[in-house]
């Protein structure tokens, strides 16, 4: 689930497959350090899930938003 929220908040496209590698691995950076701070504030496994599925789900969003706005 990490790799492919990393590559998503990256900037991939679930829908095209478009993306590049510095993107993605700025969305690894982005979870590791979501990851790493949620577990310095005593997060549960389980809200860490729902914290990380819900950033996933905020940049598919998003991508299918930038999609329909500019017609790609």
């Amino acid at each position: 689930m990490s790799a492919i929220a990393a590559a998503v908040i990256g900037g991939t496209s679930l829908m095209g497959g478009r993306g590049n590698v510095i993107n993605t691995w700025l969305g690894v950076l982005i979870i590791a350090v979501l990851q790493t701070g949620l577990a310095q504030v005593g997060a549960s496994d389980p809200i860490k899930r729902v914290i990380t599925g819900t950033v996933i789900v905020v940049a598919v969003l998003v991508d299918a938003w930038r999609r329909k706005r500019w017609g790609r």
